[in-house]
């Protein structure tokens, strides 16, 4: 792959950690173009008194389903509502791992690009989590932050720490540490009023 980014006109990463370090391999100049997102202008977000979280992604090593799945079984009795899409041959291998107490708290989707389906979803959700171990550009992430979510994001390689600019618009956990996202997630379900200002 090297050979061909030497031969390049133009290369272009879609986020700046990802031009920077392919910039440090071939030592030749990347743009960074960030991918094209509608922008909602004229949402008017209703968030729900039953806290509702989500979680969107393949259940792929990258995407690291495991630190959500551990981390909301350490959830006692919070009103909340959970949020899953992911392949639908997987779910039967989640509901398995996570708690019988919190099962029925847990809604399952199939992994879907319909937008008719994902907006319905961004709508209803208050808290977007985001575990990936690195991303490029995570769509997921920007949809959230677009549908006036708050974003809760691993520390990944990729454009996630951009989007939400070091937790300065949503929280940060240091990747594959669950119990640190668990602390974060719990701060915001029970001060979400005080996080509506990172949202906005």
């Amino acid at each position: 792959a090297i050979i061909f980014y030497k031969r390049a006109y133009y290369i272009i990463g879609n986020s700046h950690a990802v031009s920077s370090y392919i910039e440090s391999k071939i030592k030749k100049k990347v743009l960074t173009k960030y991918p094209i997102i509608k922008i909602n202008n004229n949402l008017k977000k209703k968030y729900n008194k039953k806290i509702n979280i989500t979680w969107i992604g393949r259940n792929s090593k990258e995407k690291n389903l495991n630190d959500f799945i551990k981390c909301i079984n350490l959830i006692n009795k919070q009103n909340i509502m959970i949020n899953i899409m992911t392949n639908k041959e997987s779910n039967e291998q989640i509901k398995n791992l996570i708690s019988q107490n919190l099962l029925k708290k847990v809604n399952f989707y199939k992994f879907s690009n319909k937008n008719k389906i994902l907006n319905k979803i961004y709508k209803m959700t208050d808290i977007y989590i985001s575990t990936s171990v690195y991303e490029g550009f995570p769509n997921t992430v920007a949809q959230a932050v677009n549908n006036e979510c708050l974003v809760i994001s691993s520390k990944s390689f990729g454009g996630c720490r951009e989007i939400i600019k070091n937790e300065k618009y949503g929280f940060l956990y240091t990747t594959y540490d669950y119990k640190e996202l668990f602390n974060k997630m719990n701060y915001s379900i029970k001060n979400f009023h005080l996080c509506k200002d990172k949202i906005i």
